[in-house]
């Protein structure tokens, strides 16, 4: 088990905070275990994903289906392989060792007696073929003397074994192309090693590649005790190796990979893939996954025409906005996966990158978010890393996109209500503290029992603090906890340079809080026009209404107006209804009758520590529809602005 510390950033408002960690919470369950806040918000602005191939594009179930061994092609169907021509003892034997040897994979008893392979995928479905042509992997006759693991740099594992009679052998397991440009011979059935021809074997590869196959060569070199000695670190085996095999392995992609590659199109956001394998098997699956398609132009580099080029060629290849065609990079190596993420980054990208070896760790680290796999992932990874993959998947990758386009959503609607109530808060208490240094209230039971701030504004001390708590934080809970929708993918990425409130929010805001500042001074100066004034003391010839009552309409029927205004804030598009999938939210149902309650108790019971009266049943329904009228103000208002569609951001 794997325990994970979350960075929590000091100092982040209230509703920022509550929205993080919500949907950190939810997006647990989504396979995306969060370790900074921050990279929540960060993914949903993402506008390019650079993501590996074996595992999260492809379902990481590696098995051989065909290739060649003695230079004799064979296929594997249903696990049995058929070749034409039987391999001889000794070539097998030499597959064997190296299957055994020259790998990371063991295998496991299980209580049942079955056996299962653990360890990487390539060389599990490698040692499987050793076990199904008959060798053995518990076999322990043979010494591995030295061992240096798969090189990103190299492409190949290499260990040095020696053989019950004292025979030393080098044996080198890796990508096909580089193996076989070191081998001068290679096995044939029936004789000796042949001298092998190069551009013949390299053709069967590419046919094998091109049928989305990853390729895997072996080969093997007999050496002396002196060299063994020396070990695989100064050991020069380049040119005089003898190939035993090359062999294609499937992994099929993964059912879901192509829709979710899609939906990040649709999203606006560019997907790369990442791979250290063939390039022609790169350009397959890509194909397959969406991330290429026919006709497109899009084009795929290798990591050693990569790393040739000047960083200004780099950017016209990636820089999507000139038209840049490369979404795939094979036999890449971390350093240009590095080097790419630096590029887009200089191009004022959003960049996201999954990785799992711990040479990945400098890409995560130097990424908008680091996105490290959990299954293949190692410790070094997931620690650089931002958000770690549970399962690995890349569908997972989106769903994190869409919590974090929801983070910023939920934000913005809930600074779009505080924003609302802020600006009708303040120009009713200054105009009113205005007109009556002007015009000072006459001498009354109320005004000479009160203190000097009643007489001038409608709101007092307790009662605003009742608006800040509506406003900040029953606001965050209710708005900083929306669940997000599937049409979040329907639109581009926020940019950069995009402010925080949008015009749109400027014209909810400008919309309601003018509707609001209108029926509030409307009830302060003519109030009795709109209630009956039973027990009030109402006075129709003085510019005031000099009650404790008066008041207390004008609070509840501005607190109902954000009562209801609370629903529109839910829209930042030009959606015409503010109800639609507000059932899905509990939280901001809850909040709005905890609302409700505490609003009515607040003016019934509070008495003298709130300052309000009782209200009969008239004026309690007039100020309920007062704020009611919000609700269609804003569907007219978003129904004349657009109808249904939401504002998408141009290129």
């Amino acid at each position: 088990m794997t325990i994970v510390a979350v960075a929590v950033p000091e100092g982040l408002p209230l509703a920022v905070t509550i929205s993080l960690a919500y949907s950190m919470k939810k997006m647990m369950k989504e396979n995306n275990l969060v370790r900074h806040l921050q990279a929540c918000e960060t993914m949903g602005s993402a506008t390019m994903i650079c993501s590996d191939k074996t595992g999260t594009l492809t379902q990481n179930k590696m098995t051989v289906v065909e290739g060649f061994m003695c230079s004799d092609s064979f296929k594997v169907v249903n696990g049995v392989p058929t070749i034409d021509n039987p391999i001889t003892a000794e070539a097998l034997q030499l597959f064997h060792l190296c299957a055994n040897q020259n790998s990371t994979a063991s295998v496991k008893v299980l209580p049942d007696g079955t056996r299962e392979l653990v360890g990487n995928a390539t060389e599990c479905a490698v040692l499987e073929l050793s076990r199904v042509l008959g060798g053995d992997a518990s076999a322990s006759t043979h010494i591995r003397s030295d061992y240096m693991p798969f090189s990103s740099v190299d492409k190949n594992s290499k260990c040095i074994v020696k053989t019950p009679d004292g025979q030393d052998i080098l044996f080198v397991t890796g990508a096909p192309e580089r193996i076989i440009e070191q081998c001068g011979t290679a096995l044939v059935n029936g004789s000796d090693p042949k001298d092998m021809d190069s551009a013949a074997f390299n053709g069967r590869v590419l046919d094998m590649a091109c049928k989305g196959l990853r390729t895997v060569g072996i080969a093997f070199k007999k050496i002396s005790p002196a060299e063994a000695k020396q070990g695989i670190a100064e050991l020069k085996a380049a040119n005089d190796l003898a190939l035993i095999a090359v062999l294609g392995l499937k992994d099929p992609v993964r059912p879901e990979v192509p829709d979710a590659v899609l939906q990040c199109k649709r999203a606006g956001i560019v997907v790369r893939m990442v791979t250290g394998d063939n390039i022609d098997t790169a350009k397959f699956i890509a194909k397959e996954c969406h991330i290429m398609e026919e006709g497109d132009g899009c084009i795929a580099l290798t990591g050693p025409e990569f790393a040739k080029m000047s960083d200004q060629e780099i950017k016209d290849l990636v820089d999507t906005k000139k038209g840049g065609k490369m979404r795939v990079l094979a036999r890449s190596s971390p350093s240009d996966k590095l080097r790419l993420v630096k590029m887009l980054k200089e191009l004022n990208e959003v960049v996201a990158v999954t990785g799992d070896g711990t040479n990945d760790a400098p890409a995560l680290k130097e990424a908008n978010v680091g996105l490290a796999m959990n299954i293949a992932g190692t410790e070094v990874a997931k620690e650089a890393s931002d958000i770690i993959i549970i399962d690995d998947n890349f569908k997972s990758i989106v769903s994190a996109v869409k919590w974090g386009r929801s983070v910023f959503d939920n934000i913005r609607k809930f600074i779009q209500f505080q924003l609302t109530i802020n600006f009708v808060a303040l120009i009713l208490a200054f105009f009113s503290a205005v007109w009556c240094a002007l015009v000072p209230p006459p001498e009354t039971e109320f005004t000479k029992s009160s203190f000097d701030t009643e007489k001038c504004t409608p709101l007092n001390a307790i009662q605003l603090l009742w608006i800040n708590l509506i406003m900040d934080s029953m606001g965050a809970l209710a708005l900083a906890t929306e669940e997000p929708e599937n049409s979040l993918l329907d639109r581009k990425p926020v940019g950069k340079t995009e402010g925080l409130i949008s015009p749109i929010m400027w014209r909810n805001i400008a919309v309601q809080g003018c509707y609001q500042l209108v029926v509030l001074f409307g009830i302060l100066f003519k109030g009795d026009l709109f209630f009956s004034g039973d027990g009030y003391n109402l006075a129709k010839d003085e510019p005031y209404l000099q009650s404790r009552a008066h008041y207390t309409v004008i609070f509840n029927a501005f607190v109902w107006c954000q009562i209801f205004n609370e629903f529109n804030s839910r829209r930042l598009d030009n959606e015409p209804s503010a109800f639609r999938g507000v059932m899905k939210s509990s939280i901001f149902v809850g909040v709005i009758i905890v609302t409700i309650a505490v609003q009515y108790a607040f003016v019934e019971y509070g008495g003298e520590y709130t300052k309000t009266v009782p209200l009969n049943q008239h004026d309690w329904l007039a100020t309920v529809a007062i704020g009611s009228v919000t609700i269609p103000i804003g569907f007219i208002t978003r129904l004349l602005a657009g109808g249904a569609k939401p504002p998408m951001k141009k290129d």
